[in-house]
């Protein structure tokens, strides 16, 4: 069982998909393939100075509300 079909409502919603000739997997699939496909570039890393800048920055902001 993958963690998908460990989720409660998965179980109604391929029964549903089943009644409609439609196998659920598939559909979950296609919708996230959509997701990503859609979705933006994340960045997940950033120069040493930029974290530095970041960071710098919000001790500003905290240091200032003491």
């Amino acid at each position: 069982m993958t963690m998908i079909e460990s989720l409660p409502g998965y179980a109604e919603a391929e029964a549903v998909a089943k009644a409609r000739g439609s196998n659920l997997v598939d559909m979950i699939s296609a919708y996230l393939a959509g997701v990503a496909a859609g979705g933006d570039a994340v960045t997940v890393m950033r120069t040493p100075d930029e974290v530095r800048d970041h960071f710098g920055k919000l001790m500003d902001e905290t240091s200032q509300d003491v």
